[in-house]
């Protein structure tokens, strides 16, 4: 199943769509086993599909590997979004106006909390 995945792949790079596969793997003298597959699109900073987030669940335990699944079927949704953005309310800052800072002499309190060390050795 090669090539229908490789198809399944350039399908998912060129219009965002979120790929569900259904597989199964049969070796001689063993029990069969399904999976299911999930393959998410994600974009890089110029907006570009160029990553794949994936997960493979197998139904039960799995016999001695190595296991070449075939696909049974598949499911293609694709993702239909604009990229907009949402209007802002309020504007980037903090929110109370900044006061003016003024330089004032340092009070000395009564009992200091700390106590500088002077080694001249």
């Amino acid at each position: 199943n090669r090539a229908e995945f490789s198809a399944i792949l350039q399908g998912l790079f060129s219009t965002p769509e979120i790929v569900e596969l259904t597989l199964e793997t049969v070796a001689p003298g063993q029990r069969t086993l399904q999976a299911d597959m999930l393959l998410l699109p994600m974009k890089n900073d110029q907006g570009e599909i160029s990553r794949i987030l994936g997960c493979l669940v197998a139904n039960g335990a799995p016999s001695n590997p190595p296991h070449r699944f075939s696909i049974t079927s598949h499911k293609v949704t694709r993702i239909v979004a604009s990229d907009f953005q949402p209007k802002r309310t309020r504007t980037a800052g903090f929110a109370e106006a900044a006061r003016r800072f003024t330089a004032k002499p340092a009070r000395r309190e009564a009992a200091s909390h700390l106590t500088l060390v002077v080694s001249d050795d």
